[in-house]
């Protein structure tokens, strides 16, 4: 291989190797960088779902849990207006035969203006209130709206067990197992009690369970994805199996109510089954468990006490979203990596290319005096001595060029002293004689050595003497 091409392929060489070397460690650094990325975004994501999940459960029991108190004030309000009229002095007017009429018509005229009463507490609550009642011992009932009531028409309200309950405790109390409401909806109960604590009666709300289940807790207020339980636990539920009451389904804008309370049954890992025993014992948490085959992220916390059933609120994230997520930044990173190294091998070999185009370029560059001197060489060696160099540069390869040029004229002259030294050894060899000549008792012999760099040396035979005598000279 010539000088050029390896001088290309080192350019080659030592501009690829330290990139490519450095685009490996780059890469498996981004990618390890990615990863980690990935995981701790995942970590990050967990974490914020779990603090959105809680906030919305802890916010959702405290909201519900205070309408529930709202409304038991307003019931117990309303009651304890009615004791007072109740327990006021009847003025004395002349008395009917029909007695049964005459205390009937005594008891509406003492309840006079509890209309009004009933209408500010109404108003207030709306939409929450469907209607409300004021039932008495005596099996009067007065409700309001006019024309709407929850009570079984064709069944005495004084048997139903939110009354009967209500009449025998003495507290308020909310009710959600009431076969004679419609579903979805509760009962608020509280009792009419004189100061003497002889009971009168219940004033009983039927509450919108779905509206005060709105103004808990909305979609608004969880992640998308995530479902929403309002769960009791029936005090005579067999195991104590908490039971789904509503659900707020994502994408849904309302709560729907079950026709018929729904059991959680206990098939799960046991994260599935510390949410259950949470749940019991009313104890607040958040849990990663697996229900029916299928891993969820359970946020829950009590609501408070109904009189039939402990109350709990509970919002739901599959768990299938977190690791979408995850597996769509670690897909998103490996995108980037692929697309970096794509970028670094293009970049590799887009250096490769300078890098020979480079190696090629100042090859030429360097060779091209070589190549002169070369062809010069070749020139003088086949006797054209008119050859010289031209390279004006100021490096090794102008100072050989002008070394060069300096040298064909001094090699000039010395071949021309070498022809002509050569010339006159050809010329002096024909005129000394071939041999010496022959005299009686004599041994004749003669030498010449020639010298290198002068001519005309000579040597000869000359006779001497006349008539016909020998001698030598």
């Amino acid at each position: 291989m010539k000088f050029g091409p390896k001088l290309a392929v080192w350019f080659v060489v030592l501009a690829v190797l330290p990139l490519g070397a450095a685009s490996v460690v780059y890469l498996a650094s981004t990618a390890e960088f990615g990863r980690e990325m990935a995981q701790q975004g995942k970590t990050l994501l967990t974490q914020r779902l779990i603090q959105n999940l809680r906030r919305a459960t802890e916010g959702g029991a405290i909201a519900l849990a205070q309408t529930a108190r709202d409304l038991r004030r307003d019931a117990v309000f309303i009651a304890g207006d009615v004791a007072a009229r109740l327990a006021a002095p009847e003025q004395t007017t002349e008395r009917a035969c029909d007695a049964t009429r005459d205390d009937l018509a005594g008891m509406l005229s003492k309840l006079n203006g509890i209309n009004e009463v009933a209408r500010t507490v109404y108003a207030r609550n709306v939409p929450l209130i469907r209607d409300m009642a004021i039932v008495l011992e005596d099996g009067a009932t007065l409700s309001y709206p006019i024309g709407v009531s929850d009570d079984d028409a064709g069944r005495d309200p004084r048997e139903q067990n939110w009354y009967l309950e209500t009449m025998l405790s003495g507290e308020s109390a909310l009710f959600t197992e009431v076969a004679s409401a419609a579903p979805g909806v509760s009962i608020v109960a509280a009792p009419i009690t004189f100061a003497d604590d002889r009971r009168a009666g219940v004033v009983r709300f039927s509450v919108h369970l779905r509206d005060a289940l709105a103004s808990a807790l909305d979609s608004t207020r969880m992640p998308p994805e995530a479902t929403a339980y309002l769960i009791s636990i029936p005090d005579d539920a067999p195991q104590l199996l908490p039971h789904e009451v509503a659900t707020l389904k994502p994408g849904a804008t309302a709560w729907t109510s079950a026709p018929a309370s729904i059991p959680f049954f206990l098939d799960g890992d046991d994260g599935w089954l510390k949410v259950v025993s949470d749940l019991r014992t009313g104890v607040p948490g958040v849990e990663f468990v697996t229900r029916l085959g299928v891993p969820e992220v359970w946020a829950f916390g009590p609501v408070g006490r109904a009189a039939d059933s402990a109350w709990n609120i509970a919002t739901v994230f599959p768990q299938a979203i977190i690791d979408q997520a995850h597996a769509t930044a670690e897909q998103t990173v490996k995108n980037a990596y692929e697309a970096q190294a794509r970028n670094a091998i293009a970049f590799s070999l887009l250096a490769a290319l300078l890098a020979a185009g480079l190696g090629l370029f100042a090859a030429r560059t360097m060779t091209r005096p070589i190549l002169q001197l070369h062809q010069a060489a070749a020139k003088l060696a086949a006797g054209d001595f008119s050859v010289r160099v031209v390279n004006p540069s100021a490096d090794e390869l102008g100072d050989l060029g002008r070394d060069f040029n300096n040298m064909v004229p001094s090699l000039e002259e010395q071949l021309r002293v070498r022809r002509e030294l050569d010339a006159a050894r050809e010329i002096q060899q024909h005129l000394i004689p071939d041999s010496a000549p022959t005299i009686a008792g004599f041994d004749l012999a003669g030498e010449t050595v020639y010298c290198d760099e002068t001519g005309g040396d000579y040597q000869d035979y000359i006779p001497l003497g006349a008539d016909g005598a020998r001698g030598l000279g």
